[in-house]
């Protein structure tokens, strides 16, 4: 059972990841970087806090964080966009 939900958070990830890459080929040719669009580094930080939220929150896969340093894991979450987005963290 905890196996399925597992997957279950794993394939959520990587959708969430590939929504993200197809954004970051489909942004305009205005200049701005999705970093930029989606409102630069306090943005992003909530978005990631809220989505941190979220997944706690879910009695389904919250058992996968129970270990989990979630400071580290929302500072990896965080590089990872940024990078994906065009920001400024390399």
């Amino acid at each position: 059972m905890k196996l399925s939900l597992l997957r279950e958070a794993i394939t959520m990830y990587r959708l969430y990841c590939g929504v993200l890459m197809l954004a970051v080929c489909a942004a305009p040719a205005s200049g701005a970087t999705l970093f930029e669009q989606i409102g630069g580094e306090a943005k992003l930080k909530a978005t990631v806090d809220e989505f941190t939220n979220i997944v706690l929150a879910d009695e389904r896969i919250n058992f996968t964080f129970a270990d989990a340093d979630l400071d580290k894991f929302k500072r990896l979450l965080y590089e990872q966009i940024c990078e994906l987005s065009q920001g400024p963290c390399k």
